[in-house]
């Protein structure tokens, strides 16, 4: 019972009258966290960006290739570094968002990065060794790899092949800023931020439909940029349009549902 009442309860964001609140909360939450991420890190962006971009490197390698692998590195890490933030500045906080606020979550960060390093190294084991070997493969090794493919796929490509738990990941990333910065506190994370979705599953699937036709359109916008500015340009503007939105929606719902639940989350 107190399952299909979190769902019903989790289906009033919708009314119109709860809506315009909630999403002009969110507007507010989004333009506090650009002016943050202006008065901040613009610096540390616009350095990165010409790092990435314009600053020559010289290696033994074909130059084109590394060129394009050191871009790519510095692009990640910009990207890594510049989600970590957003989060942090639209997250409700009593402390001052200054750098030293920022600074007080370096543990946080570095498991985030290791984590994503975690990650990242599945996908390569995947791309490099089993994507090829299934490609290649009679009907007999495609049956055996084919559970084991699944799994992979799971874990290395839920933004491409599980979109409708992105809301699961947003969870996920306000639960573990909010505990302390250890390992321990991943694993908390991931459980509460999957009892999250689980209770609030109808209105997590609602926005994860609308936000994936926002990404049609904003790889519209993306696309039509590009004949007027240059390539990673355009995505920085597609990203900086739309990222920081999608991050200060669920902090809104995680923090009205986290006050509602807090029992089922943080259970003595």
């Amino acid at each position: 019972m107190y399952l299909l009442k979190s769902w019903v309860e989790s289906l009033k964001f919708f009314i119109p009258r709860n809506f315009k609140l909630f999403f002009l909360v969110t507007l507010k939450r989004t333009y506090e966290a650009y002016r943050v991420w202006i008065k901040y890190f613009l610096v540390f962006f616009v350095i990165s960006a010409a790092i990435g971009y314009f600053v020559p490197v010289y290696y033994p390698f074909p130059y084109w290739q590394f060129k394009a692998i050191f871009r790519g590195f510095v692009f990640r890490l910009t990207l890594l570094i510049t989600t970590f933030v957003l989060f942090l500045a639209i997250r409700p906080s009593t402390k001052r968002k200054n750098l030293g606020y920022f600074w007080s979550y370096r543990l946080h960060f570095l498991l985030w990065f290791l984590l994503l390093v975690v990650w990242a190294l599945l996908s390569t084991f995947f791309i490099v060794f089993i994507e090829p070997l299934r490609l290649g493969s009679n009907v007999f090794i495609m049956k055996l790899l084919w559970p084991f493919e699944k799994i992979i796929r799971a874990v290395c490509y839920p933004f491409l092949i599980l979109k409708p738990l992105k809301p699961f990941l947003y969870f996920f990333a306000f639960f573990f800023l909010d505990a302390k910065g250890k390992i321990k506190s991943l694993f908390l994370s991931l459980g509460r931020a999957g009892m999250m979705f689980f209770y609030n599953a109808p209105f997590c699937l609602i926005i994860a439909g609308l936000f994936g036709l926002l990404n049609y359109g904003s790889l519209f916008v993306e696309f039509k940029l590009q004949a007027i500015i240059p390539f990673h340009i355009s995505m920085w503007v597609r990203f900086f349009l739309f990222a920081p939105i999608a991050i200060a929606l669920f902090s809104n719902f995680y923090t009205k549902r986290l006050h509602d639940q807090f029992a089922l989350y943080f259970k003595k």
